[in-house]
């Protein structure tokens, strides 16, 4: 079994440290963005590791039973958790990527866990 779990913080305006990393990596694209000069391919680059850095918070591996943090590799080792490894896998699963994204941009998947911890307390 190679299962896997990412936590993820909201990707939106409310998320200040999202919002200005990802605008520090667009800048420099301002005038080929506005005149859609930029292909997807290059705007998924562009974003990977912003939500590798301040998106993805966590991400941990099934071993012998036990979440333990880490990355599996092309050939199920596992590798720590860092930004390039994070990035690495987004770039080689981008339905991963894609479904981490629509997660991270609902709203509504957090406000259920905010629903599930005042439910607790």
């Amino acid at each position: 079994d190679k299962s896997f779990r990412v936590r993820i913080v909201h990707a939106g305006d409310t998320n200040p440290h999202y919002r200005n990393a990802l605008r520090a990596r667009l800048k420099p694209l301002t005038f080929r963005i506005q005149n859609d000069l930029v292909s997807d391919e290059e705007l998924e680059a562009l974003v990977r590791p912003v939500y590798a850095d301040k998106i993805i918070k966590d991400w941990e591996v099934l071993v012998d039973g036990k979440w333990v943090k880490g990355i599996y590799s092309d050939d199920f080792t596992v590798l720590p958790v860092s930004a390039e490894n994070i990035v690495d896998v987004l770039t080689k699963a981008p339905r991963l990527f894609n479904d981490i994204r629509k997660q991270a941009e609902s709203i509504s998947s957090f406000k259920q866990d905010v629903i599930r911890d005042n439910a607790k307390n």
